[in-house]
């Protein structure tokens, strides 16, 4: 019995991060319309967006499913419609990589105004990430700590792409993938407040959680 609740506290421990980039390996879809990606083999598939439902357990493709529609349930959790096969219903936003957008001018424009500062401050642009307010008010020309998922999209837009991580739910990360570049800046949150940004060189379904 010790060694089998050693085992499961083990595989509880693996990261995440490494299992999702094995899983996650096609590029957010160019696509209109939004899309989800199951970051797991096997999710539940609920009848209503509502954790109480009916649920079947399925094997999910690794591909893109077309999102049907979406929710927000009372404590602001997005769900997604999506029809597998011949079962159709809706996935929590655990462990699901969604395409929400289009690539982000904005993000893109950051970078640039953060390279030329750097430029003649004489350094080479470095990827940026920080949790210090003042770095960070710097950088955007505001301080995003501590606001909302919605007051972050009324600054920034809307994100390429948004995950949360499935062990960890309360982490969140909004990715917005520049047009240009294989670079995103992610926006990441915890208990749905912003508590660092980050600049990362790789398209937005290529992620790596908290």
């Amino acid at each position: 019995m010790l060694k089998k609740i050693l085992l499961l506290l083990f595989l509880v421990s693996l990261p995440f991060a490494s299992y999702a980039q094995d899983r996650v390996s096609l590029p957010v879809p160019p696509s209109k319309g939004q899309w989800a990606f199951a970051l797991e083999d096997s999710l539940p598939l609920y009848e209503n967006p509502d954790l109480k439902a009916d649920v079947e357990y399925i094997e999910l493709p690794e591909e893109w499913l077309k999102v049907i529609t979406t929710v927000r349930d009372s404590e602001n959790n997005l769900w997604c419609k999506v029809k597998v096969g011949k079962f159709s219903g809706w996935l929590a936003q655990n462990g699901i990589l969604f395409k929400v957008g289009p690539k982000s001018k904005t993000a893109s424009d950051l970078y640039d105004a953060y390279a030329r500062k750097m430029k003649k401050a004489q350094k080479s642009p470095e990827l940026f990430a920080s949790e210090d307010p003042n770095e960070c008010k710097a950088f955007l020309g505001f301080n995003p700590l501590g606001m909302s998922e919605t007051s972050i999209q009324k600054r920034l837009g809307t994100p390429t792409a948004r995950y949360t991580d499935y062990f960890e739910p309360q982490f969140t990360t909004l990715a917005y993938e520049f047009p240009h570049k294989d670079m995103t800046f992610d926006v990441c949150m915890e208990n749905g407040k912003v508590y660092t940004i980050r600049l990362n060189n790789r398209q937005a379904g290529k992620i790596s959680f908290n």
